[in-house]
């Protein structure tokens, strides 16, 4: 499905000078970049240890301390800046380069905006959350270098996309493609009814087993961190 993108709201602007930069961009409530390694806020952190010319913006809705002393802590002002709530997300999303979907629980809507803004997105698997995996997410084909399961693979990625503007176009018309390949949700429901699942990607196939324990767990202690 796609998000509703109201854009009748025009794009506020940056904080800072955002010229001649690749800007990476993020947001949601900050308990799903909550754990106990910091895992989110890291890889961002090594991202712009090795990247000079990439400046990252994260925007939120209530407290932004949690992302200020991380920044504060390791002297990524200028580089790393907490936006808080932006009423303009929906044109914000035609002003950046990479969209870093959170860790270690996604997003949803923002990840929308980002498809169908043609912006290339980042994210970290992990398999106890199938909705941080993008080919059950949007019921697309993916070949398995695009399923990030490790830093290594995800640091990679993040940095090819911040290094070639090329490269972020052919990511992001690679997957435009698949989305225009979807099957339609009211497609796929009738297929199934009737049952022709001939007529079904082999993404919607695929056994999904949703861990339930994992999700109950991690929402019953997202504060503890």
């Amino acid at each position: 499905t796609s998000a509703h993108i109201d854009k009748s709201i025009s794009f506020k602007g940056f904080p800072v000078d955002t010229n001649n930069k690749v800007i990476g961009f993020g947001g949601g409530s900050i308990y799903k970049i909550k754990d106990e390694n910091n895992t989110f806020l890291n890889l961002i952190k090594d991202l712009l240890e090795q990247n000079d010319n990439f400046i990252f913006f994260f925007a939120n809705v209530g407290d932004t301390s949690y992302v200020n002393d991380f920044i504060k802590e390791y002297r990524l002002e200028g580089r790393f800046i907490a936006l808080g709530n932006r009423e303009d997300i929906c044109t914000l999303f035609e002003n950046i380069d990479i969209f870093f979907n959170t860790y270690p629980f996604g997003g949803g809507n923002m990840l929308s905006y980002a498809f169908q803004n043609k912006v290339p997105v980042v994210t970290f698997y992990d398999n106890k959350f199938l909705h941080t995996r993008l080919d059950l997410v949007f019921d697309i084909d993916l070949e398995e270098k695009y399923i990030l399961e490790d830093k290594i693979k995800y640091i990679e990625y993040a940095n090819k996309l911040i290094r070639s503007n090329n490269y972020r176009k052919e990511i992001s018309s690679t997957f435009d493609i698949e989305m225009q390949k979807r099957t339609s949700f009211d497609e796929g429901l009738m297929a199934l009814l009737n049952d022709n699942e001939n007529s079904l990607s082999p993404s919607l196939l695929k056994r999904i087993e949703i861990n339930n324990e994992a999700a109950f767990t991690f929402h019953l202690n997202k504060n503890q961190f």
